[in-house]
């Protein structure tokens, strides 16, 4: 059965608290596409260095350059994962459970969602600089099944409306923790 928190000792310097929030992936290719371009987007604007909920949070001292976020979408699953080394974990928890309501509740800016969309696609086209990156790309759209500009339709179809409603369900969503910490 699934538990809300789990924690575990190991022979670690600081606390390792790790958010798991549930999600469904896209039905088809374009759809699961468009659930991870857009679960990168929200990820990557709320915890991306200066991102909405990642700068705050460092301002305070509750989490150094070891926060990070991701997202994964496959056939079967969706997951949105935000993991950092910190003090401590209560006061981080609640800072950042508090920080994705109201991100939920206030909504992203078009500013925002424009920024992202831009470093994205610069990303996507520093891809063709290297024939191992280039290589890399279009093996994972030939094991995903997708054509070659589903990624760039995608992320240029991405909207505020879409997104923010994407970010209000995240923050609703089932969700788990994962702490590690320090051996006594």
């Amino acid at each position: 059965m699934a538990r809300r928190e789990v924690r575990e000792k190991l022979s670690i310097s600081r606390p390792h608290v790790l958010l798991g929030l549930k999600d469904t992936p896209g039905r088809g290719v374009k759809g699961r596409v468009r659930r991870r371009i857009e679960g990168v987007m929200l990820m990557e604007i709320l915890f991306g260095d200066g991102g909405r909920i990642q700068a705050p949070l460092y301002r305070e001292g509750l989490v150094d350059d070891t926060l990070s976020a991701g997202y994964e979408a496959e056939t079967d699953y969706a997951f949105a994962l935000v993991g950092a080394e910190v003090d401590a974990i209560e006061p981080y928890q609640r800072a950042l459970l508090g920080a994705l309501r109201a991100a939920a509740r206030d909504g992203l800016t078009e500013e925002e969602v424009e920024r992202c969309r831009r470093r994205f696609l610069g990303r996507h086209l520093r891809v063709f600089n290297g024939p191992e990156s280039c290589a890399h790309w279009m093996l994972a759209l030939a094991l995903e099944g997708a054509e070659p500009g589903a990624g760039v339709d995608a992320l240029r179809g991405a909207t505020r409306v879409g997104l923010n409603r994407r970010l209000r369900e995240l923050a609703k969503a089932p969700r788990a923790w994962s702490c590690v910490t320090p051996n006594d």
